[in-house]
């Protein structure tokens, strides 16, 4: 086992730790200049494009947007991928919107001609309505038919039960027993 010991005076070892603190001191303030800076710059190479990217989305969301004009801000990087993303979905949205405007043409036309044609299916509702009536009153009065024969049928099984209980009745009585 060995051990280690330093024989120095205490105002020599304070010395060297203010020293060393008075460094440490300093590196870090340089170190933090250096970063305040950088971010600075940083966000500044980043919030102009935001910003002019920003500004195309209120323009389009305003309602009047002009679907010609592109952004034009050529960059390799996240905000570069946004804005070429954008200019990607207003030329599709412009698209979608002439081919909107030819649908409306042809719905245009179509709606014509359905209107033309309503005429001549007012009158064939009309002609079924009629019919239907007709078949509902015809059912009407066969259902009074059906109910009238079963009413007549069931007369005529309580008639026969009758009818069948009395012959019974009178063959017992006729019928001498038979005793053992």
């Amino acid at each position: 086992p060995w051990g280690l010991a330093v024989d120095q005076e205490l105002a020599e070892s304070r010395a060297v730790a203010r020293s060393i603190s008075l460094l440490l001191a300093i590196v870090l303030a340089i170190g933090l200049a250096v970063t305040v800076a950088i971010s600075f710059l940083i966000a500044g190479s980043v919030s102009r494009p935001l910003a002019a990217a920003g500004a195309a989305f209120r323009e389009l969301a305003a309602g009047e947007a002009d679907l010609t004009r592109l952004i034009g801000i050529q960059r390799r990087d996240e905000i570069g991928l946004l804005v070429e993303s954008f200019n990607s979905f207003i030329g599709k949205l412009r698209e979608i919107v002439v081919s909107l405007k030819s649908a409306q043409v042809e719905l245009s036309r179509i709606g014509e001609e359905l209107g033309s044609s309503v005429g001549g299916a007012a009158d064939a509702v009309e002609r079924l309505d009629r019919g239907i009536e007709a078949v509902k009153e015809s059912g009407l009065e066969q259902a009074s038919g059906v109910e009238e024969s079963s009413s007549a049928v069931s007369q005529i099984a309580r008639n026969i039960s009758s009818l069948v209980k009395s012959e019974k009745t009178m063959f017992s009585r006729s019928t001498p027993s038979v005793s053992k």
